[in-house]
């Protein structure tokens, strides 16, 4: 099942509206240097000319990129975190500024760089918070990120190939092997081992398995050489019938080691997993004997990510 409209409103409630406002501060800003940089030329007099345009024309554009994040259907954290780094890079940059330049920086001025600072520094935290709620699943206590991709084949086509837990390396380009320990039939209890490009290695037990559904692995965090930052760790495929075609729900939960690197792990985890689980995906259906895999509305477009959140 998809996420219920009224728990996805909840949970992306926080980041779009500390976006929105940091768009607010930002266009603000932009059209008092516009409408009065005369004044500012006097308030800062740095040498280059043309100063406030070129900070106008930055602040419109970072305006323009928050606006367009806070109305996506699909929240993407990757993209927020990158706009708070740029706050906090900017909160750095007013610091020095008023730590190297105090000879010629009127206390007017100064006063005007660390206010700013300050709703800056307070908008970028506000982001991290959205971060953080946006993946946080208040039912399990852990962070959770999930994405989904149509193909237009029936489940039961499409199961074999997804049920060979063991086979996951012929369709990651990320992972050099992958194999069922002991020979273990797929299902509950069979360990699954695998091996990225980097001689990483880890090992996944399947704690549940409905065929033509989906199943759940956890992965083994307290082993000697787990390469993920997780102190616990879950991930799953679900596959659910639209019609004559099938959603592929891929999913993961986890606690990060430490629990405050949630807002930097969790949109690395969503980025890399958005960029290649779609192609993954692909693979798998053109193994299943689909020639070209699609969204069921959009039949002529390769498998891409649907919006919903799950």
């Amino acid at each position: 099942m998809t996420a219920d409209p009224a728990d996805v409103t909840a949970k992306t409630r926080p980041l779009r509206a500390a976006l929105v406002a940091n768009a607010m501060l930002s266009a603000g800003s932009a059209v008092a240097l516009l409408v009065a940089s005369d004044y500012w030329r006097t308030l800062f007099p740095v040498p280059a000319n043309g100063w406030p345009q070129a900070l106008v024309l930055g602040l419109l554009v970072f305006a323009f990129d928050l606006i367009h994040q806070a109305t996506r259907r699909r929240m993407q954290s990757g993209r927020a975190l990158l706009s708070s780094l740029a706050d906090l890079l900017w909160v750095a940059a007013s610091i020095a500024l008023l730590l190297s330049a105090p000879a010629w920086l009127a206390p007017a001025a100064g006063m005007v760089v660390l206010w700013i600072a300050l709703a800056v520094l307070g908008l970028g935290l506000w982001q991290l918070y959205g971060i953080h709620h946006l993946h946080w699943n208040r039912l399990t206590r852990r962070y959770r990120h999930c994405l989904q991709v149509a193909v237009t084949m029936p489940a039961a086509r499409l199961w074999p190939v997804l049920a060979d837990l063991g086979d996951i390396a012929r369709y990651m380009p990320s992972l050099r092997r992958s194999e069922v320990i002991g020979g273990q039939l797929p299902g509950i209890g069979a360990m699954r081992e695998c091996e990225d490009l980097r001689g990483r290695r880890w090992r996944e037990v399947c704690t549940a398995f409905e065929p033509e559904r989906g199943f759940t692995v956890t992965f083994v965090t307290d082993a000697d050489g787990f390469p993920y930052p997780a102190t616990t760790m879950e991930g799953g495929w679900q596959l659910e019938p639209v019609g004559s075609a099938t959603v592929v729900r891929v999913w993961w939960e986890l606690r990060p080691r430490p629990m405050w690197m949630s807002t930097l792990l969790l949109p690395v985890l969503a980025w890399q997993a958005d960029r290649r689980f779609p192609a993954v995906v692909a693979a798998m259906a053109r193994a299943a004997g689909d020639e070209q895999p699609t969204n069921p509305d959009t039949s002529d477009r390769p498998p891409r990510l649907l919006p919903n959140l799950c």
